[in-house]
């Protein structure tokens, strides 16, 4: 009841609230007062820079100012908070887009694709990305096969990271302290000089144990994250601009030696494990970049090299590893041409990866893609019309005696049509397809371990691609101070590769079919500018309902019956809050909610021996505040920077707290740092 009496009250929101505006403001002729939000230019839905207002398919875009205020410590909180499902075992996170997810720990293997200012690391979890100088988050929710090849037939996630256009330096210093020994401090420097450009962004993180609801302590011991990144940038001659770029990332977490479901024997604080499991994520990524155009901008064309080197090591109580390394090298060409009426871009770009693993083995992968986007631009630049395809010749080969090798061909498109009767609405459809070539370890299986539990996986020889086909049809509102997208989504995957359990172990087999569909809605309102307050207050909402989430496998999930519903995926996600900018007293504050609704999940339970389907009903994630208020201008109007008190104040009504069955999050914890801008 609840949540169809939520996804009534929300569409008629979304329906009757731009009519209302409207009405108020004396009709819809005059859209003077429209606001730019459709203007945003984003670069992930085709590879190169277009208007929102263009784009077919349904894209979020995450701003800087709103990364900065949201009190998220990394991307996998961020995210939560802006209403995506999450599947977090604590050490590490899965994110879901349209019910659709993997857990990995190869590239090869992912559906979404984790990408920095458009380059491929290794990362695969988003608890591994941090929130430091970052100028937009841009998500594609849904295929995007087309532009990016086989591991990203889910989505994109695009981190765009600050860079200045004009000459001067920035400059933001922050360090702080919280709960749980939590200690924080980040930098990040951007400057222009003549025709040199420069960003350095580093970041620290180091938290003890922490404490869940009841003041038991959750036996985890520390995470520490370090992170920096270096962008340098040389702009030679009129739109032309070689640049160079080198980051590294580390993520060390250690938990206690407990198995999967025994994660509700929760010790007494002071209750001693005897022994841990060590967790060690390190991603060195660089390479080079150029861009260029005629004087004119008709034509335009980029070339890149990325070489990134992604290293997961688990160090097991018993003295075993799990290790995972991925050598990735990655580069790539495009070519486009841009007129009144049509623009075309052409590339091609050949990714390779080198992993090796004890249970994985020893193997290389490629993937050769060339890919086509157009764009046709119709009636005064109201309609546009997208076609889109991409040939990829993927393949991979085991080092081990034997040297088995596999190659697939794969041809995908995307159509797409969007559509403005007015400036301040925009009407889209559009249709894509996914692809994702096996991995070696699907292929040829091996042995994995879960915790200290050794996995057998059986090899599959005859394992086909899986693929998918995506339609999606909505709408965006961007009038005064009242913005909103809708979009419905449909997706039916063929083949899809799954794990199952056989005899002897596990094998990965592919599904017949599988189904999703549903609603995306996103609503926001600056309740400032409507009544003329000079600040802004703005109320949100991101709503996920899944109307649709079967498997057509009667073997998918091994219970004593038949249970058609895929797992471990919400029927709905829910966030909302509100931010406050207020520059008259220099005040920033931003409260978030997020719930997931009723999952399907299996019961592993290593104490009483079960394995029966659960249903859980819909659980509060977290109630998340961040405050920043400005206290002192540093020289005449603050010609030397600003000093800013920064609190943050997460999961305030201390609820369970639950991100995964029988996983608790973080109890009630605050934190309190100095923020220097200039």
């Amino acid at each position: 009841m609840f949540s169809k009496g939520l996804a009534a009250i929300i569409f008629a929101a979304v329906l009757a609230f731009p009519a209302g505006a409207i009405m108020a403001q004396g009709g819809g002729a005059d859209v003077s007062g429209s606001s730019d939000l459709l203007g945003t230019v984003v670069v992930s839905a085709s590879r190169t820079a277009e208007r929102l207002r263009e784009v077919s398919s349904n894209i979020t875009v995450i701003s800087g100012e709103d990364v900065e205020l949201a009190p998220a410590d990394d991307l996998s909180e961020l995210l939560k908070q802006q209403g995506f499902a999450m599947i977090d075992y604590g050490a590490s996170t899965v994110l879901q887009i349209r019910g659709i997810y993997r857990s990995v720990n190869v590239q090869t293997g992912s559906i979404i694709l984790v990408l920095v200012n458009g380059r491929r690391t290794g990362i695969t979890d988003v608890k591994q990305v941090p929130l430091d100088n970052i100028e937009r988050i841009e998500i594609i929710r849904g295929p995007a096969a087309v532009q990016y090849g086989s591991a990203a037939m889910g989505g994109v996630i695009n981190v765009i990271t600050k860079r200045r256009k004009e000459d001067g330096i920035s400059l933001a210093l922050e360090t702080g302290i919280g709960s749980w020994n939590l200690n924080k401090s980040s930098m990040s420097i951007n400057g222009m000089y003549n025709d040199f450009d420069f960003s350095v962004a580093a970041s620290y993180m180091d938290r003890g144990s922490f404490s869940v609801k009841g003041d038991v302590e959750f036996p985890h011991t520390s995470t520490e994250q370090k992170n920096i990144m270096v962008e340098l940038g040389y702009t030679f001659a009129e739109k032309h601009r070689i640049g160079v770029h080198a980051s590294k990332n580390e993520l060390n977490n250690e938990w206690p030696t407990i198995g999967f479901r025994e994660i509700p024997v929760l010790q007494p604080p002071g209750t001693p494990f005897t022994s841990y499991n060590t967790f060690n994520f390190s991603e060195t990524t660089w390479g080079i970049t150029y861009d260029g155009a005629t004087p004119g901008g008709d034509f335009d064309w980029s070339a890149f090299y990325s070489k990134s080197k992604y290293k997961r090591v688990p160090y097991y109580s018993d003295g075993s590893t799990d290790f995972i390394t991925q050598d990735i090298d990655n580069y790539g060409a495009a070519l486009g041409y841009n007129s009144s009426y049509v623009d075309i871009d052409l590339g091609f770009d050949f990714i390779r990866y080198k992993i090796k693993a004890n249970y994985e083995g020893d193997n290389v992968f490629k993937d050769f893609g060339l890919y086509l986007n157009s764009k046709i631009k119709l009636f005064d630049d109201k309609l546009f019309v997208s076609l889109g395809a991409r040939f990829d010749e993927a393949s991979f080969r085991s080092r081990a005696a034997d040297g088995l090798s596999k190659s697939e061909n794969n041809f995908a498109t995307s159509f797409g049509v969007s559509y403005l009767p007015a400036e301040w609405i925009k009407i889209r459809a559009n249709y894509s397809q996914g692809f994702r070539m096996p991995t070696a370890y699907e292929y040829l299986g091996g042995t994995s371990y879960w915790f200290t539990y050794p996995i057998t996986y059986l090899p599959n020889p005859d394992l086909k691609p899986e693929r998918s086909k995506t339609f999606e049809f909505g709408f965006d509102i961007d009038y005064l101070f009242f913005s909103s997208s809708v979009t419905y989504f449909t997706t039916v995957w063929k083949d899809r590769i799954h794990s199952m359990g056989v005899a002897g172990g596990y094998q990965a087999l592919n599904l017949k079919k599988t189904e999703t569909a549903g609603f995306e809605i996103a609503l926001k309102a600056d309740l400032g500018e409507a009544f003329d307050l000079g600040f802004e207050i703005s109320p949100y909402v991101n709503f996920t309902y899944l109307t649709k989430r079967k498997n057509r496998d009667e073997y998918y999930i091994r219970t004593s019956g038949y249970v058609d519903t895929m797992p471990a995926i919400p029927h709905w996600t829910l966030s909302y809050g509100v931010t406050v900018r207020h520059p008259g007293i220099d005040l920033m504050v931003n409260a978030n909610a997020a719930h997931t609704g009723p999952t399907y999940f299996w019961n592993y339970n290593n104490i009483t021996g079960g394995r029966d389907p659960i249903w859980r009903g819909s659980e509060m994630v977290a109630l998340d505040l961040a405050i920043e208020k400005g206290l002192w201008e540093i020289g005449q109007n603050g010609q030397y920077g600003k000093l800013k008190l920064r609190v943050e104040a997460k999961n305030l009504l201390d609820s369970k707290n639950e991100v995964y069955y029988d996983y608790p999050g973080p109890g009630r914890n605050f934190y309190v740092g100095l923020k220097y801008e200039y």
